[in-house]
């Protein structure tokens, strides 16, 4: 991740808007283990505090889009057509 482009839930787990659970479900546990602590995939690109917030927000991308109310809310607060989907957190980093 890096602070280039701000990247929404979807583009932070790498899957498409229209992603059903299971490759959602996949997606985190692929995110997961990249940024986990002793991954050597990271370890000389982002520090301690920077891997504790691209994890936390794996897990609350992961929290929003495995449940379909609050997955709702998300996609509309996106907007009805994905490819005019805007990040939610500005300023959030890149996968």
């Amino acid at each position: 991740m890096n602070d280039q482009a701000p990247m929404n839930y979807y583009e932070l787990l790498d899957v498409a808007p229209d992603a059903k659970n299971l490759d959602i479900i996949r997606a985190y546990r692929r995110a997961k283990l990249t940024y986990k602590i002793d991954s050597m995939a990271t370890y000389s690109l982002f520090g301690e505090a920077e891997l504790e917030r691209i994890r936390t927000e794996i897990e609350l991308a992961y929290h929003i889009l495995s449940d379909p109310e609050k997955r709702q809310a998300y996609d509309n607060e996106l907007g009805a057509c994905p490819e005019s989907r805007q990040p939610r957190h500005p300023g959030k980093g890149n996968a």
